[in-house]
């Protein structure tokens, strides 16, 4: 197989991949996780001021999942580690400079813009990172209110954010949420099925997709 570069191994599509034969596929997962650990390091420079959801979301994988040696993957294990790595490469936020567009586009939507259209607000990396925690736990308790109005939601965590100077993981924070989006939607008479789902703890710390 020839050198795998960032555009070659996205162009692979699923049957492409189907149809490879463990050493093919075992060399193809070799250079996809060259190219991630490259990746890894550049947004390691910038751990400060730069927040990867994708970045994130491959790091829990592999410590669900591990990182084996490929030549002791089976073919399934392969292919779903290759899929998930096509799945970083292809999101916004796995470069540093789609990283930070994406930060300045959510700091504005949340926080509303100045008159020179910038954010009144900028998050940290640590604000931001529990931010987007708390918003998926949101999500798992009242996922009907995040599918019609994920804006509010956000806005009003920023909200929480702006009044308490930081924001918490917890089941404060939780409420104080809760009690936000329900006064906004007794202000804007919303219909939405608000009952939660599953049961046992809220907190189980999954990261944005």
């Amino acid at each position: 197989m020839a050198r795998i570069t960032k555009r070659s191994f996205l162009k692979l599509d699923p049957s492409q991949i189907g149809k490879m034969k463990s050493p093919e596929l075992r060399e193809l997962l070799r250079g996809a996780r060259n190219l991630f650990n490259q990746q890894e390091k550049t947004f390691k420079r910038y751990e400060k001021s730069v927040f990867s959801p994708a970045l994130e979301k491959m790091r829990d994988f592999y410590e669900d999942r591990g990182k084996n040696a490929p030549s002791r993957m089976n073919m399934n294990q392969m292919r779903n580690e290759v899929f998930k790595l096509q799945e970083f490469f292809d999101a916004d936020t796995s470069t540093v400079p789609g990283a930070r567009r994406v930060q300045a586009e959510q700091d504005r939507r949340i926080f509303g813009t100045d008159s020179r259209g910038r954010a009144k607000n900028r998050m940290t990396v640590e604000e931001r990172t529990n931010f987007w925690t708390v918003f998926e736990e949101y999500k798992k308790m009242r996922p009907a209110d995040v599918l019609e109005q994920s804006n509010i939601v956000q806005q009003a965590i920023g909200q929480i954010l702006i009044e308490n100077d930081k924001i918490d993981f917890n089941m404060e924070t939780l409420q104080k949420l809760m009690d936000k989006v329900e006064g906004q939607r007794q202000r804007f008479n919303w219909e939405m099925d608000v009952s939660y789902e599953g049961t046992g703890s809220v907190f189980t710390g999954n990261r944005p997709d």
